[in-house]
């Protein structure tokens, strides 16, 4: 680990504990404590700076030591700060460690936002909305693929065998094969995410990538890529476009070509890709967003995470009326939606 007492900004040591604001130039080591203290993709440099200077950032780091047990990189805009980590958790406790001092120390702002955080139930000194942002639908690894296999449902296994027979009988030129980083190039990104735009839109839905997410998706993969890709007679016909910090593996994209639904490619491809990961030495793996009943056949547990914002005062929530309006309509719509998938669900089965 490295010392932050060493960085310009860092102060309020008290005692061994310490909380500070860490202004740009971050530290070259910045991005390592970031990686070690979270093993979230989301909360990476490479996914929050882009291509962009680091302007307007700041960087709020706590703990004990030299040890920081707290490092959330930050925008502010005038009176509002947007918190640029998502996916990760905070106990309560550190929550309101973070708002008292960012109120203390930064007296122009008014409101904290964290978009996609896990917190901890607690009382707050401040006005506090929360509400359910997203989820993530996990899968806690065993130490083989040959355990996990054997931990799949029965049905599910009667898939992937039947899958692989298909595969055999009728496609047999199809290859796997694993991309790290960058290593197989732009254009393999670019193929993967257009079939998956392409599926989508079949399926009658909007789809979530855009140019920004893309650019986005290839600053995590040239970090931390690790693609498995199918492909036969040099076409790629399906794959995942997943990213692995540290012992977490991250699913972004999960695709095949129409042509291949007969053998439920995208299925098999999802299988082979965490048999990849345990054997890199991942320990969960991350099928993010969306509750389709594969994830779950898959042994996912969904974990939810939650948009908090935080107010300086009750008073100080009418100059940012427009975020408070914004995030109750967006909380009380998700609540509805979930309600109606879960009815639909209900009487589907």
């Amino acid at each position: 680990m490295n010392d932050f007492s060493s960085v310009d900004g860092f102060r309020s040591r008290d005692a061994g504990a310490f909380q500070s604001i860490v202004h740009e130039p971050f530290p070259d080591f910045l991005h390592r404590e970031l990686e070690a203290r979270y093993e979230s993709v989301f909360c990476t440099l490479a996914r929050i700076l882009g291509p962009q200077a680091a302007d307007g950032l700041a960087t709020y780091v706590a703990g004990e030591g030299a040890e920081p047990a707290t490092i959330v990189v930050f925008r502010r805009t005038k009176g509002l700060i947007t918190v640029l980590n998502e996916y990760f958790a905070m106990s309560a406790g550190e929550l309101e460690q973070m708002a008292r001092h960012l109120f203390s120390a930064l007296p122009g702002v008014r409101a904290i936002s964290l978009p996609s955080v896990e917190a901890g139930e607690g009382p707050m000194s401040y006005t506090t909305q929360r509400f359910n942002s997203s989820e993530d639908i996990v899968v806690s690894l065993p130490t083989s693929p040959e355990e996990y296999l054997v931990a799949l449902g029965s049905n599910t296994r009667a898939a992937i065998r039947r899958s692989e027979k298909i595969m055999e009988q009728r496609y047999p030129e199809i290859e796997f094969a694993v991309y790290e980083r960058d290593s197989g190039g732009r254009e393999l990104i670019d193929r993967l995410v257009e079939l998956s735009r392409q599926r989508i839109t079949n399926k009658r839905q909007v789809p979530s990538h855009n140019d920004r997410s893309v650019a986005e998706l290839v600053r995590m993969v040239e970090a931390y890529g690790v693609v498995l890709v199918a492909s036969m007679r040099g076409q790629i016909c399906g794959g995942v476009i997943c990213t692995q910090v540290g012992t977490h593996s991250y699913m972004h994209v999960v695709t095949h070509e129409s042509s291949f639904d007969d053998m439920r490619l995208g299925m098999l491809c999802c299988y082979k890709s965490i048999c990849d990961a345990i054997r890199r030495g991942a320990r969960e793996y991350h099928l993010l967003s969306g509750k389709y009943d594969y994830k779950f056949r898959f042994l996912g547990h969904q974990r939810d995470y939650e948009k908090i914002v935080i107010y300086r005062s009750l008073l100080g929530v009418l100059p940012n009326l427009p975020t408070y309006i914004q995030t109750l309509v967006h909380g009380k719509g998700r609540w509805g939606k979930q309600r109606l998938t879960a009815w639909r669900r209900k009487w589907k089965t």
